[in-house]
């Protein structure tokens, strides 16, 4: 939606005069972002001032953590959905920019999307979930440093479409730390008074 919006305010520069297109995308954008904030707020809110009993030996609390989760989930499954419905057109552009034949550029569309939604549906299976949040730091990164090639101007940009992958990187890993914590408990909590080996990924 920001790069939708982007690039109608060019267009629009050009004509002279504002498109609907650009007032119904700010609509929807602000619609969108209004809630995500406040869930970014609540979610700091609770990690600072912990509201909530955190447990001993854990990073956060079930409420806080389980949040975080469904949170995360539904991020990359809309992010997926909106790449294959509200805005294809967009996501084909892009990748024209970057150099994508239109077949090719097609094709890593679909199936990006896709992979955004697997992941999104992995969060909430409760299986592997550290490989989960170590696979989701990697396609972050990737999809970072392809924006970065493909327009640099998406660092500098109002909306931060790119600088926000920090800050979801750094939230990721601190979820992909408590998930090594609680099966590191659970390990010993199975093999009760046995060494045990830190085979954790994070």
């Amino acid at each position: 939606i920001q790069y939708k919006l982007r690039c109608i305010a060019f267009q629009s520069l050009k004509a002279g005069v504002i498109s609907p297109n650009f007032t119904q995308a700010m609509k929807l954008w602000t619609l969108l972002g209004i809630p995500a904030f406040g869930a970014v707020l609540t979610l700091f809110w609770m990690m600072v001032f912990k509201p909530l009993p955190v447990y001993w030996g854990s990073l956060l609390s079930p409420t806080v953590y389980l949040s975080a989760k469904v949170s995360l989930s539904i991020l990359w499954v809309f992010t997926g959905v909106t790449s294959l419905v509200f805005a294809k057109d967009t996501g084909i552009e892009i990748l024209l920019k970057g150099g994508f034949t239109l077949p090719l550029a097609e094709t890593a569309l679909h199936a990006g999307a896709m992979l955004d939604i697997g992941i999104g549906v992995w969060i909430l299976t409760h299986v592997r979930l550290t490989i989960c949040y170590l696979a989701q730091l990697i396609v972050i990164a990737t999809y970072t440093v392809l924006l970065s090639f493909i327009d640099q101007e998406f660092w500098l940009h109002p909306f931060g479409p790119v600088t926000k992958n920090f800050h979801i990187m750094m939230l990721i890993y601190l979820m992909c730390v408590h998930e090594a914590s609680l099966a590191e408990k659970h390990e010993a909590a199975t093999w009760p008074g046995q060494p045990r080996y830190n085979d954790s990924l994070c």
